[in-house]
């Protein structure tokens, strides 16, 4: 029999909220370890899980379900498999049940990704939570990468904690062409996330939708270009997140993500979301002029043998999809020979695709828009007790921002230190001076008769870095 009491949980309340509420109203020592170092590291695994499942199962003494229920009921774990094969989807679901492996969750760059959304809140769905539970909860449709909108009120999402003040910061209201965007957004990740889509089809269904608009050929070949281009001409009104819009407006992601479907590697989500949107919501493509085509065959055996060639040159660039032009001519040289005198036109049409060998990882622009609210801030959100001045310190500001460690070292490099608030040279004697100040005015206001003991355990300081850094 348990010896702590766990209250109900809110519908599709996320597994972070459920421990942090857990972690204040009990005083399971399990429970706030748990919570503590997820809240140091801000780093949520699927968006919305503290721990591995099978951890916050044992510390909830499986109150809310078993893990198979936490994953698909309190966490995103189906919202990160929308873009895998099944294989992927099975290893995600074990590493993030019980496991130490790294859990394969594909992302985007340090600073496109988003970060600790575990804290955001509607104030539709907070006032509902509060009548009906008497607290509010953190939802797992709020956690979905780069949604602004509670789906169900259209409300812009709010801080309602620590942890996820950058992410607040990155949520503005924008035109009526951004809103909309992101509303569509929101709806189409939501549907996804709460099983209204087969997410097991998804990416079939956007393979559907670009075939009709001719993005995607019949030989299997994507037009890339015009991708590219109507992509970023579809999403040109913008989003009410700049990062969506950076994601966006490049093409490099889109063709990032036409490349890895094609190698059988896991797809981000939002570019799923995305390419739907975009494919239920562009115009078809104009039939677009052809170079000019062969003369008809004037004999049935001259159709045969044309027929013949095409099917033997199509069936072997089926069989060896990752097999460079050179290569495949050598497989089938009959049937290359004979097109290229025929029927060169259509032997250059459905040609392979050409392997390009990359030296290396090319680093996608990084957004302007995360550097420039960091930077322009000037409110100080690190934590401070009773009046005391915060520690100048990296961590504290991080923690301050909910932000992970790269992403913040990442910052902190462009920037020279993230914000005014960070720690830098000479910034010491400044944090000093003011721990004095506060002190001497707690225990005397005008008074400077007091000892360097008495002031440095009221500034919470060691004597020593009183003495070599105030001005007494």
């Amino acid at each position: 029999m348990s010896t702590y009491t766990f209250f109900a949980a809110a519908e599709s309340e996320s597994a972070c909220s459920i421990l942090k509420m857990v972690a204040q109203t009990t005083d399971s020592r399990d429970a706030k370890a748990a919570y503590a170092s997820f809240y140091r590291h801000a780093c949520p695994l699927v968006n919305s899980l503290p721990c591995r499942a099978s951890r916050f199962c044992a510390i909830t003494e499986n109150s809310y379900g078993p893990p198979a229920v936490v994953l698909a009921a309190n966490s995103l774990a189906e919202w990160h498999a929308v873009g895998m094969t099944a294989l992927s989807r099975e290893a995600l679901m074990q590493a993030l049940t019980d496991g130490w492996v790294r859990t394969p969750c594909p992302s985007f760059d340090a600073l496109c990704q988003c970060g600790n959304r575990t804290e955001l809140l509607c104030p539709e769905c907070a006032r509902i939570d509060a009548q009906v539970l008497g607290r509010v909860a953190n939802h797992t449709a709020h956690c979905i990468d780069y949604v602004t909108r509670c789906v169900h009120h259209d409300t812009l999402l709010e801080c309602g904690g620590a942890g996820s003040r950058l992410e607040a910061l990155l949520i503005h209201s924008g035109s009526e062409a951004a809103h909309r965007n992101s509303a569509r957004y929101a709806q189409f990740a939501t549907e996804l996330t709460t099983h209204s889509f087969d997410s097991q089809t998804a990416w079939s269904e956007v393979t559907r939708l670009l075939t009709e608009r001719r993005y995607l050929l019949d030989s299997g070949r994507w037009n890339l270009a015009s991708l590219r281009r109507d992509f970023q001409r579809f999403f040109s009104s913008g989003f009410e997140d700049p990062r969506l819009f950076h994601i966006t407006e490049g093409g490099d992601y889109v063709e990032s993500a036409v490349r890895k479907a094609a190698r059988g590697r896991p797809i981000h989500p939002t570019m799923i979301v995305l390419l739907a949107m975009f494919g239920t919501g562009a115009d078809r493509l104009p039939v677009r002029l052809q170079s000019a085509r062969p003369v008809a065959p004037e004999t049935t055996k001259e159709q045969w043998e044309l027929e013949e060639h095409r099917s033997q040159w199509l069936s072997t660039c089926a069989q060896n999809p990752n097999v460079s032009r050179s290569s495949i001519r050598r497989l089938a040289p009959a049937a290359w020979a004979w097109l290229y005198r025929n029927d060169e036109a259509w032997l250059k049409r459905n040609q392979a695709p050409t392997i390009r060998r990359h030296g290396g990882r090319r680093q996608k622009v990084a957004p302007t828009a995360v550097e420039t609210f960091v930077s322009s801030t000037q409110e100080d959100y690190r934590a401070s007790k009773r009046g005391r001045p915060p520690l100048p310190s990296a961590y504290q500001t991080r923690l301050a921002f909910g932000m992970r460690d790269h992403a913040f070292a990442l910052l902190s490099e462009r920037l020279g230190g993230a914000g005014p608030f960070a720690q830098t040279p000479g910034r010491k004697r400044v944090f000093v001076a003011g721990r004095e100040a506060n002190a001497l005015n707690v225990v005397a206001p005008g008074s400077f008769a007091q000892a360097d003991t008495s002031v440095a355990r009221i500034a919470n300081l060691r004597p020593e870095t009183l003495r070599a850094h105030a001005k007494r």
